[in-house]
């Protein structure tokens, strides 16, 4: 009985003390549950919260993607999970990471870091640094790789290489000390000349300017003397201004002086480092005339190619593989009417409207196909282009393909005029030259009919009345023919006097009335055959006020404006008013004609201009006179112009200046 009691105690006691354990075993689980659940919580928030971009890849899968990576490839979760990974990375890397994610699954040993491009949702690369590493997911071995963006870097680094080789290009040449610094304005590299102009006696590469300009005494064998502050300099260039003409003299013997030049390199608008260029303006420094000009002179050749790229009268434009425009200067945004900064990265040829005279478009009409072709420029091309307004005009370009080192395009670089007026000009020649053989051929062809007649016989026995009468009329036609023919030869010689600047004035003092009413009393029998009222109004006062002419030329000019005004006036007047104003005679010759429509009016006095044409069935002249007109009368220091309305009338003004 008694071990029995004894036994059944030691079991209570067990039970007892197992009890506890449970109890202590179940809190101890409670407890570790509660810190999982906040680690994992924890754990999801770092993930979906981080700038890297975390992927787990299981048999070949994207098993799940944090938001960042959508953040910077541009797809969507759906579209990237239980979709094969090496599908979203660059060809050229595909091997590459195919093989490291194998030899990972394997337990082989591989670098975990390395870097890579990918696709984005747009088709573009986007450069990242890949951490990778293995760990089990939902029981099976999976690959997790951390995702950092590094395209930012990668820009930055190859605009910093790009400045370190121009800096290679002109390493051993240049004269000037030259410094290229990084976006914390550590030294990246500089030129010997750089050493020999300061004196360095301590390496100075991969060093931050502030340091150096808080030793001096340890980096320059000379004392460095700046007039202005380094630290404050380099801060004004890198929020993106260039500083110029910073003096600093060198305490060597005999002393010398520098002139640095500060440049920010700036690459999407921010400013990605810093160049610096110093030359030894010693003998400028101690010739204080000289140095102004020299300096105006470094001004100058810092400011040449943008100056340059911005104010060149042609348009000058770059645009990069994918034919999307990255620069354009100021004569193309007046071109097309779009400022550079909305048209970078977009397609040239909508920017442009370029299209054929069968009004062909991209890609039917490919403007630079040819030097993606053949890698080589197009000199001079001619086609259309429609600006922002809808405007067509003729354009002359030429593109130049800009080669990587292994002849692969990077850029084409296009130049571009404006040639409308030129086509416009080209046109009103071949029209001219039209005009110009009709009437050469009408007088021909007259004198040519009547000199047939006279030598045949055809009029007749001359001592006859009859015959007389005929001979003498067609003598008439054929001097009035050869008079015509004169004229135009006249004009045409006229045009290649004022051109060569040959026209010559034989001026001398006259009455300007005197010399209008002689031109009016010839015109007066053909005004009133027509019907028209032809009147000279002029202020008294003039009659003994003086102008200086030539006066031959004086009448060319009144004879071709009266010829104008009665020839397109079928009914009404035509008056010559005179007045005096402002040390000037100012004479308008007006008619109650047709007028001239209101877009010919700037263009009445261009050559090749025929108004007539323009706008009446038939062809009224060659379009020379009122450009001969003009020149004459400018050569006379004077002025013309002209207003005009439809069916109401036209008035043409001239000044003379008045002479004592």
């Amino acid at each position: 009985m008694k071990n029995g009691k004894k036994i059944r105690n030691e079991l209570k006691r067990s039970r007892q003390e197992l009890e506890k354990k449970i109890v202590k075993r179940t809190a101890d689980l409670f407890k570790a549950n509660k810190s999982l659940k906040t680690s994992e919580k924890k754990y999801s928030t770092l993930v979906e919260k981080s700038n890297d971009g975390i992927v787990i890849i299981q048999d070949g899968l994207l098993k799940f993607v944090n938001p960042a990576v959508t953040k910077f490839t541009g797809f969507s979760k759906d579209e990237a999970i239980n979709k094969s990974f090496i599908n979203f990375v660059s060809p050229k890397y595909k091997g590459l990471v195919i093989e490291r994610y194998k030899k990972r699954l394997l337990g082989e040993k591989v670098p975990n870091k390395y870097e890579i491009e990918i696709i984005s949702k747009n088709g573009k690369n986007v450069s990242v640094e890949v951490n990778a590493s293995i760990i089990t997911h939902e029981g099976k071995w999976a690959d997790m790789a951390i995702l950092r963006e590094t395209t930012e870097r990668k820009e930055t680094e190859k605009i910093l290489e790009e400045e370190r080789k121009k800096m290679e290009a002109i390493y051993n040449t240049a004269s000037e000390g030259l410094a290229l610094y990084d976006a914390e304005g550590r030294v990246i590299d500089f030129n010997p000349s750089l050493r020999k102009l300061f004196g360095l006696k301590k390496e100075i590469k991969n060093v931050k300017r502030k340091e150096i300009a808080g030793n001096r005494e340890q980096y320059f064998k000379y004392l460095l003397e700046r007039f202005d502050d380094s630290l404050k300099t380099q801060k004004e260039v890198y929020s993106g201004k260039t500083v110029s003409n910073v003096l600093m003299k060198i305490h060597s013997n005999p002393p010398k002086y520098l002139e640095g030049t500060y440049v920010p390199i700036i690459n999407d608008k921010k400013v990605q480092g810093m160049l610096a260029s110093f030359r030894d303006v010693t003998t400028l420094k101690n010739q204080a005339e000289e140095i102004a000009q020299q300096l105006i002179e470094v001004e100058k050749q810092r400011n040449r190619w943008e100056a340059v790229f911005e104010n060149v009268e042609e348009g000058v434009f770059v645009i990069d593989g994918d034919n999307m425009l990255s620069r354009m200067n100021g004569s193309c945004e007046l071109m097309t009417g779009f400022e550079e900064r909305e048209v970078v990265g977009k397609p040239y040829y909508q920017i442009f409207g370029c299209h054929d005279t069968q009004g062909n478009k991209f890609p039917e009409f490919h403007p630079i196909d040819k030097v993606y072709k053949t890698n080589s420029a197009i000199p001079y091309d001619e086609h259309l282009h429609r600006n922002q307004e809808g405007n067509e005009i003729w354009v002359g370009v030429s593109y130049t393909p800009i080669l990587s080192d292994n002849g692969v395009i990077e850029q084409v670089v296009g130049v571009i005029r404006d040639i409308t007026a030129i086509k416009q000009t080209e046109k009103a020649k071949s029209e001219f030259v039209s005009v110009a053989s009709h009437e050469l051929r009408t007088p021909l062809t007259v004198i040519h009919g009547y000199l047939s007649l006279l030598l045949n016989g055809d009029l007749g026995d001359m001592r006859s009345d009859i015959s007389r009468i005929n001979y003498i009329n067609a003598l008439n036609k054929i001097y009035g023919e050869t008079k015509r023919l004169t004229k135009l030869v006249e004009e045409l010689l006229n045009i290649s006097r004022i051109e060569e600047r040959r026209l010559k004035l034989y001026t001398r003092k006259s009455i300007l009335a005197i010399a209008i009413d002689e031109v009016i009393s010839e015109f007066k029998p053909l005004a009133e055959s027509k019907g028209l009222h032809l009147e000279f109004i002029y202020d008294k006062k003039l009659d003994g006020t003086y102008v200086l002419i030539d006066r031959d030329k004086f009448k060319q000019v009144l004879v071709n404006l009266l010829d104008n005004a009665i020839k397109y006036t079928e009914k009404g007047n035509v008056t010559i008013k005179s007045i005096a104003k402002n040390g000037e005679i100012l004479t308008q010759v007006s008619d109650t004609g047709t007028g001239i429509p209101t877009g010919l009016k700037n263009k009445v006095f261009e050559k090749f201009q025929q108004v007539g044409v323009s706008y009446l069935k038939e062809n009224k002249g060659t379009g020379l006179g009122l450009y001969i007109v003009k020149a004459i009368v400018e050569l006379h220091k004077g002025r013309i112009w002209c207003d005009s309305q439809i069916n109401i009338g036209t008035t043409f003004t001239f000044t003379l200046p008045i002479v004592a």
